[in-house]
Formats: C-alpha cells, structure tokens, sequence
C-alpha cells in the first residue's frame, strides 16, 4: 500500500520521542492503527474518548513532573523525558467527547497532541452521521 498518511504521523511521534498513543478508535482510524501495531508506540485504550484524553493529559503531567530536575541534578540529566501526552479520537462525535479533558489538560498546562479520524473522502458524500468539518 506504500506510505500513508498514519505512517506519517506515527513516524512523526516516534521522532519526537513520543513513546504512548492514548485512543478510542473507530474504524476510521483502521489505517493508523496498523502503523501503530507496526511501531514502537504503545496503543493505551480508553473505552471512552473522554478517558482516553484524561489518561493523555494525567501522563503528560506525570512525566513533566519526572523531567524536572532534582536538586543539585542538572536539567540535561533528564532531557530524554518527554511530557507530552498524545491521544487520538474517532470522528467528530468523539472530538466532542474529549473536549472536557482538553479544557481540564488547558487549565492545569498539561501538553496534550490531539488527533482525531474523520471518514474517507469517498465515504462523505453521503453525510455519515458522525461525520463533521474537523478544520472548522
């Protein structure tokens, strides 16, 4: 099939260090899921798309707080450790679904990357019922 999109992305993750990817995936995210399985990430399920944004958002702040130096510990000591919590959502129902646990990991300055699937341009043109202007 080549290189795709969710290649991309997962790669892209990998690069920067990332090293877990929280979710609740639908079949839209089929394609990413398989680069997942064919990475180094770690797939941390959320049975739903709110949990799965908390469990981003809990992580990343659970590393800051291992990446901050401790006394007399030099900052670069723990350069490796990278606070950033990075989920993925299926569709826009699901985006919404999250939106609590965005605003709860914006107010407290947690770093969360949110992704979220939307449905193949060839499936679009019958308006699913999930479906949404994910740009808007």
């Amino acid at each position: 099939m080549g290189y795709t999109g969710a290649d991309l992305l997962v790669d892209s993750l990998e690069s920067y260090g990332v090293t877990h990817l929280f979710g609740n995936p639908g079949t839209t995210e089929l394609p990413l899921m398989q680069s997942v399985v064919d990475s180094e990430l770690e797939y941390v399920l959320g049975l739903h798309e709110d949990v799965a944004v908390g469990a981003a958002a809990g992580y990343a702040m659970r590393r800051r707080h291992h990446a901050n130096a401790a006394p007399g510990e030099t900052r670069t000591a723990r350069a490796a450790v990278l606070p950033l919590g990075v989920a993925n959502l299926h569709l826009a129902g699901g985006l919404a679904h999250g939106l609590g646990n965005l605003y709860n990991a914006k107010i407290s300055g947690a770093p969360v990357l949110l992704t979220a699937g939307t449905h193949s341009r060839d499936f679009q043109q019958e308006e699913p019922i999930l479906s949404g202007d994910l740009v808007s």
